[in-house]
């Protein structure tokens, strides 16, 4: 005889301006987290002269290539956070912790693509 067990799932009592500004705030420090992280990387000296744009071929666990590790971290957290999401609405459960996976995914993305505007000097052409 088979039982089902109901897991309780996350629910949240804030309004929906209050939701967003979670959205916002995820949003805003991922990308100064981001640009933290990658402006001390940019004048270490263990890093590589110059980085390199990333790519499939390359190795996302080197260490001398920064850019490279959070583009495989911001493909790992969105396409998780997406299946996720995808999942809850489509059982009727609360998305909202997917949504925030969703969001900090994509704001990696965005300031990865920041990062190359702002430390131009370090990639190769």
């Amino acid at each position: 005889m088979s039982t089902y067990y109901t897991v309780p799932l996350e629910s949240t009592n804030l309004p929906l301006i209050e939701q967003l500004k979670s959205l916002l705030l995820i949003f805003v420090a991922s990308l100064l987290g981001l640009f933290f992280i990658i402006g001390i990387q940019a004048f270490n000296p263990y890093s590589s002269k110059h980085w390199v744009v990333p790519s499939w071929e390359i190795n996302p666990f080197t260490k001398k290539q920064p850019i490279v590790f959070f583009h495989f971290v911001a493909w790992f957290i969105t396409v998780q956070s997406i299946v996720q999401l995808i999942f809850s609405i489509l059982c009727g459960y609360s998305y909202w912790s997917a949504l925030l996976g969703t969001v900090f995914g994509l704001s990696i993305f965005i300031g990865l693509r920041l990062v190359r505007i702002a430390f131009h000097f370090k990639f190769r052409d």
